[in-house]
């Protein structure tokens, strides 16, 4: 163990007190992130957003384009291309939640699934998190893209936990760990961020590597404008619309 962290250590051990206080807590934390990608003044002007980017599954020799599209207050449209075997896509026009793929068809979202979609949907959530976060309590600390961590467990509206994790010398956020409600059941899965770039006005993450029952995803991003985004971009699919009850 390094010297300095062994004097650390033991002077921590021997001032409980101390070691409290100097812990950050949760919500600290997440206003701190806050203002490290740009501010709450930056994220109020913001009500659009249009993300380019590409994927690869190196495991696999697979990769293609991704489009994310973003408008206030709540609607969200993921789209990707996979060479060889189609498109899918998934999105939120506000109500319904719902995912698209040549491989499992068109479906819509419910439970968890739809939760999850809502909270990334809402472009405002960022700056009103009491929406869907009930709590945030820093547990620990870790190490995440080689650089240290403070460990935050996040309780949310309903009933869900998950764990943030916020680099200790920039306040941004390094990873999350949080389960995924999928057609296979909920799965596990870690998301390191990293090579932070301003990018339509805001720090952004541009590389982030996700791993799920042991397969890596490594998402790019490349370009993001903020000029508006047509209503009609949001609509929902011939296909989604067919599954909704008359």
């Amino acid at each position: 163990m390094n010297s300095r962290y062994l004097v650390l250590s033991v002077t921590l051990a021997a001032a409980p007190g101390l070691a409290a206080q100097a812990r950050p807590t949760g919500t600290q934390l997440y206003d701190r992130y806050v203002e490290a990608t740009g501010g709450r003044a930056a994220m109020q002007g913001l009500t659009s957003r249009h993300v380019w980017g590409r994927f690869e599954v190196p495991s696999q020799g697979m990769g293609g384009p991704i489009e994310i599209l973003s408008a206030a207050p709540s609607r969200l449209l993921t789209k990707i291309e996979i060479p060889g075997f189609g498109s899918s896509a998934s999105g939120f026009d506000g109500e319904v939640g719902w995912v698209l793929n040549a491989a499992m068809g068109p479906m819509l979202l419910d439970g968890l699934a739809l939760d999850q979609m809502k909270q990334q949907a809402d472009m405002e959530g960022v700056l009103h998190p009491d929406r869907y976060v009930t709590s945030r309590e820093t547990t620990g600390e870790a190490e995440h893209g080689g650089k240290p961590c403070w460990v935050v467990t996040v309780q949310t509206r309903w009933n869900e936990s998950y764990t943030e994790c916020y680099d200790k010398e920039t306040g941004l956020l390094s990873a999350t760990i949080r389960k995924q409600a999928t057609p296979m059941g909920e799965l596990e899965g870690t998301t390191v961020y990293g090579e932070y770039k301003k990018l339509g006005g805001m720090l952004m993450s541009t590389v982030m590597h996700a791993s799920t029952m042991g397969i890596e995803q490594v998402v790019h991003i490349d370009s993001v404008s903020t000029r508006p985004i047509p209503d009609s971009v949001f609509a929902l699919p011939k296909e989604i619309r067919a599954l909704k009850k008359p």
